[in-house]
């Protein structure tokens, strides 16, 4: 797939269509996408909102135990937080608040569906059949399957994390690495070669302090994954280009075998 003429138009535009959604994000949105544990909290959240026993404090903090993805203080903290938006609401009734229904409210379903469109566009530039199936991103049973297949075909056995882990974890990370990505020029040999960077349009555009730009920047080149030759300029390693390759090359595929899943089911 990494060979077809689209693929890095198609990357380039799942990181575009990305920081468009984190640009249109209210409140709510830009902080449960901020990095990579928020992100995996709120697809599980869906899922178990598809799910029969519906989506309760009890059964993701049972889900995030056994995915060890985050704590049960992270799990309440991130419900609780999407209780005081305005995005989940808990069923009245007499059971404790952690065993009790919590249904999505205003923009908390709406918006995971669009973050997700996006990526089933950019499939569907790599595999045109898919196409046929965009339409039925509205039918919430299809979407609903589709996060259940997401779910399912993601658990990889043996699976580590590569270098780009680095960028995910961080406070918008994935978003500093795709702004960066879409500042190179083009073309060029692989995804990544170098970049003009401002920190302080960085720190501005993605809330978060020119600290911690410059801290990530920091560990970034003291793991091997970039230099900063200049104040204003990045250079990608080859190793940080060939993981991050590979990580959006695995989630296109998997984008593609969900969708083709949740048709069939």
């Amino acid at each position: 797939m990494r060979a077809k003429a689209e693929f890095t138009n198609a990357i380039e535009g799942l990181a575009a269509g990305s920081l468009g959604e984190y640009a249109q994000a209210n409140e709510a949105g830009r902080w449960m996408y901020r990095d990579l544990g928020r992100s995996t909290l709120y697809l599980v959240s869906v899922l178990l909102h598809g799910a029969p026993g519906g989506l309760t404090c009890a059964a993701l903090a049972a889900a995030a135990k056994s995915g060890k993805f985050a704590s049960r203080g992270r799990v309440i903290a991130f419900l609780q937080h999407a209780e005081s938006f305005g995005e989940l609401e808990a069923e009245p009734g007499p059971q404790p608040w952690i065993r009790r229904r919590l249904h999505p409210r205003g923009d908390f379903l709406p918006r995971f569906r669009e973050a997700n469109r996006v990526y089933a566009v950019m499939a569907a530039k790599l595999w045109p059949e898919l196409a046929v199936l965009l339409d039925r991103f509205d039918d919430d049973a299809f979407f609903l399957a589709l996060i259940y297949w997401v779910a399912v075909l993601s658990r990889t056995p043996g699976a580590l994390p590569g270098p780009e882990v680095m960028f995910l974890e961080r406070d918008r990370g994935t978003s500093i690495l795709f702004r960066l990505m879409l500042s190179q020029a083009r073309p060029r040999p692989r995804l990544l070669m170098e970049a003009p960077i401002s920190r302080s349009s960085l720190s501005r555009e993605f809330e978060v302090s020119r600290i911690h730009v410059n801290r990530l920047l920091a560990d970034a080149s003291a793991a091997g994954l970039l230099t900063v030759p200049e104040p204003d300029r990045v250079v990608f390693s080859e190793l940080l280009s060939d993981a991050v390759e590979r990580m959006l090359a695995a989630t296109l595929q998997l984008t593609r075998a969900s969708l083709l899943a949740a048709a069939a089911s």
